[in-house]
């Protein structure tokens, strides 16, 4: 007949408890650190109970002349009267100082232009090959005062997987300088509105006068921001873990400097006339946009897999607890008496020599 409770058993691990307060107390201290560990530091403060993801985004910026502009004398600008380029300068709104017109992740504010004109000749001794001609080539253009222009930027922010997408003009900003420090800019930050600042504190922000040697001068020579260009990075970085509503989400706008570069970008302009065309060499302020951050929204399963893999630490603090108690205190002997018990030797049942009916002694028994 099958004995239905032996076959369907059920097999546990055997708790063993030790009665002594040196390993109880350092057991105790072990799982405490633990649970502060996982709580503290891994929940509250990592904020590992956040399914993350770093946003993408999309930005729409564009240059604007000041207001007195259109009656700007170039006679009280003081570059127009002394230069090292014999340039002289021109009056451009920001429709003309910006090239490309749309630009995704980046704008340029030309600072210096200079126009060529020419014409397509092609060689009657090789077939079908044409060349472009210089007719004429002006002076150095600089654009009067253009670190009175102003930027105005309009991002929008989306963290795809966790469904979330917001546009700035409803978050709050920072503004930092290159190294860091908060900075303030009238326009800047205003709720219900884009940011807007103007280029000299962009200018100011990155410690550069355009006016100063340029980084790219060869030895000896003498060019400046102005006349060689400058390129400058705007990192836009959005954070809602700050905090526990994840509602609040924030973003800081820091400007920081390429060492090393100038930048220039050449418009061809074509006239109606064929073989005809007019090219802009442009330098100037080239501002990179580049978006990025940390986005999270609760997720229950990570959560979970916080506190699972905390958990796994405590198997290793019983390890250790359990080492000590049976290799390194004195009693070990005894603590592995009672830890470790030793069965019958089931190949002597099997051969008659041990009575199936007079189990092992237990570690008390023994003692006793």
């Amino acid at each position: 007949m099958v004995d239905y409770d032996e076959l369907f058993s059920y097999s546990t691990v055997k708790i063993v408890k030790i009665r002594d307060r040196r390993l109880g107390i350092l057991h105790y201290l072990f799982m405490f650190t633990i649970f502060a560990y996982i709580l503290g530091y891994q929940v509250l403060s990592s904020k590992k109970y956040l399914a993350l993801e770093q946003p993408v985004g999309t930005i729409r910026s564009s240059l604007k002349a000041p207001n007195w502009y259109p009656n700007a004398t170039f006679n009280s600008y003081p570059l127009c009267q002394n230069n090292s380029d014999n340039a002289t300068c021109i009056a451009w709104d920001g429709t003309d100082v910006v090239y490309p017109p749309t630009e995704a992740t980046a704008i340029l504010a030309t600072t210096r232009v200079q126009i060529t004109y020419e014409n397509q000749t092609c060689s009657p001794t090789i077939p079908n090959y044409c060349y472009w001609q210089n007719t004429s080539i002006s002076p150095y253009y600089y654009i009067v005062d253009i670190e009175s222009f102003t930027l105005m930027m309009d991002h929008t922010m989306n963290a795809v997987k966790n469904g979330i997408q917001v546009n700035a003009r409803s978050l709050s900003g920072t503004l930092l300088d290159s190294d860091g420090h908060k900075r303030t800019s009238p326009l800047f930050g205003i709720s219900g509105q884009s940011d807007i600042i103007p280029l000299k504190d962009i200018l100011s922000y990155v410690e550069t006068n355009l006016d100063s040697q340029s980084d790219t001068a060869s030895p000896g020579a003498i060019e400046t921001f102005r006349s060689a260009g400058i390129v400058i990075l705007c990192l836009i970085n959005y954070d809602n873990t700050y905090s526990f509503n994840q509602d609040n989400i924030r973003y800081e706008t820091q400007f920081k400097k390429v060492a090393g570069t100038e930048f220039k970008a050449v418009e061809p302009v074509y006239s109606v006339p064929v073989g005809q065309r007019m090219t802009r060499n442009r330098h100037g302020i080239r501002i990179m946009f580049l978006q990025t951050g940390i986005i999270g929204k609760f997720d229950f399963q990570v959560l979970l897999l916080t506190f699972v893999s905390g958990m796994g630490l405590l198997a290793v603090a019983t390890l250790i607890v359990d080492a000590l108690a049976t290799m390194v205190l004195p009693e070990k002997e005894v603590y592995s008496n009672y830890k470790f018990e030793k069965t019958v030797d089931f190949s002597d049942m099997r051969k008659g020599k041990v009575d199936p009916s007079n189990p092992v002694n237990s570690p008390q028994q023994e003692m006793a």
